[in-house]
């Protein structure tokens, strides 16, 4: 994960240069924070209405990460956007007295607390039309299409030591990104993306987990998964 982070850093400082180097392409990069709105990648219905269960596989949750993108235009309004983004999200949920799939029926459990990890990885390209001006604002729509990698891992401690356990689901899967937003142009090299918001619906296939020993069916499934973003343009 530093490789890519250190990666994008490269990238965010060689593209201005490189853009300078050929005043006749003309692209534009982008870089900045995002906020996805991720529904779980878990399906409640596959594991049954334990209470457990209930609590990790909330519907929604909020991941912080990065998006960045590179577009190539050609002509003055169309190009092609190739864009990653990387975001993640650590929570801790502490149980008392609670029954631990597959334990027998009616086994209490100690006190004790379960981590969830979330990773989640796109990687999208497709046509952009940004609807330039004579003004410093300049709004953008897009339609972008590629794969998403999903890292889900849930970790027990406590319960009595009897319950100290992990287990994880990846999923590398079809994914959209359609959407838009708007730049501000601050010099002929420089705007501020004030904001960017992509429907990032997620078709994830049909897999066997390993949950805690034993093996379960998750169907697939479509998650529908809303991105915000913001940060700084370079043309």
């Amino acid at each position: 994960m530093q490789k890519i982070l250190l990666a994008i850093l490269f990238v965010a400082c060689s593209a201005p240069l490189a853009l300078a180097q050929e005043e006749s392409s003309r692209a534009e990069f982008f870089i900045g924070y995002s906020n996805l709105q991720a529904e779980s990648s878990f399906d409640n219905d596959d594991i049954g209405d334990d209470d457990f269960f209930n609590e990790i596989t909330d519907n929604r949750t909020g991941l912080n990460g990065v998006n960045a993108s590179i577009t190539g235009y050609f002509t003055r309004r169309v190009g092609l956007t190739g864009d990653f983004s990387y975001h993640t999200k650590s929570e801790s949920e502490s149980f008392s007295g609670i029954d631990l799939v597959p334990s027998p029926p009616g086994s209490p459990v100690p006190n004790g607390t379960v981590n969830v990890r979330t990773n989640l990885f796109n990687f999208l390209a497709g046509p952009q039309v940004k609807f330039t001006n004579s003004s410093r604002v300049e709004p953008f729509v897009r339609a972008l299409a590629g794969v998403a990698h999903t890292r889900a891992r849930v970790r027990t401690s406590g319960f009595g030591g009897g319950f100290d356990t992990e287990f994880s689901d990846n999923s590398t899967d079809f994914a959209l990104g359609l959407g838009g937003g708007l730049d501000v142009r601050l010099t002929d090299r420089i705007s501020i993306r004030a904001f960017q918001v992509d429907y990032n619906p997620v078709f994830l296939r049909s897999r066997d987990v390993d949950v805690f020993g034993a093996t379960e069916r998750f169907d697939g499934r479509r998650l529908d998964n809303i991105r915000f973003s913001f940060g700084i343009v370079f043309r």
